[in-house]
């Protein structure tokens, strides 16, 4: 198991860097995607208003007395649990949205390249 001192971000911090990263996703799908196809942006949003109703159930992005992280507050396993699991949500939407953007860049550096040799070609 994770130990708390490992995480240093509040939960409601967490909370918030995943919603980040949700949106980050589906901003990325929404641009021209080869992906597009396979997984909507709609679905994306899908999952994410799920996810804050999870975290509006149990309180996880709200600071004080009633927020997830004051009811952790002796349990330190659980509060270090779920730093991890939702960093690990974040990391893995951020390396969705990371891997989007390199094939949009891809993309566009396989265009120019063909646009230098059509124009190489056609002087030569």
């Amino acid at each position: 198991m994770a130990s708390a001192t490992k995480y240093n971000a509040s939960i409601p911090t967490a909370v918030d860097g995943c919603g980040r990263s949700f949106l980050s996703l589906a901003e990325s799908l929404r641009s021209p995607s080869r992906f597009a196809d396979q997984v909507a942006s709609e679905a994306i949003l899908d999952e994410f208003d799920r996810f804050k109703l999870w975290a509006g159930n149990i309180a996880a992005h709200r600071k004080g007395r009633r927020s997830l992280e004051h009811r952790l507050r002796d349990a330190s396993q659980l509060k270090a649990e779920t730093l991890s699991l939702l960093t690990s949500l974040s990391k893995a939407l951020n390396h969705g949205a990371s891997f989007l953007m390199l094939d949009q860049d891809t993309k566009l550096s396989d265009l120019s390249d063909f646009h230098c040799q059509r124009t190489s070609a056609s002087m030569g």
